[in-house]
């Protein structure tokens, strides 16, 4: 049997409703970051986390 805790996780492709309110909440927080930026001398009030990439082990990359 499998170790659950030693296995990759499998990359699931987003179906376009989900991506479509993905998009929609990253506009919508956007908006609100910017009405909470007043004066428009403040820089926009929000704050932007890059996605996490794994990397491959060295094997991988020299195929």
């Amino acid at each position: 049997m499998s170790d659950p805790l030693n296995e990759k996780p499998v990359p699931v492709k987003p179906t376009p409703e989900e991506k479509k309110k993905v998009i929609e909440k990253k506009e919508d927080t956007l908006d609100e970051a910017l009405d909470e930026s007043f004066p428009a001398s403040d820089p926009v009030a929000i704050n932007i986390t890059p996605p996490i990439v794994e990397k491959l082990p060295e094997s991988d990359h020299k195929k």
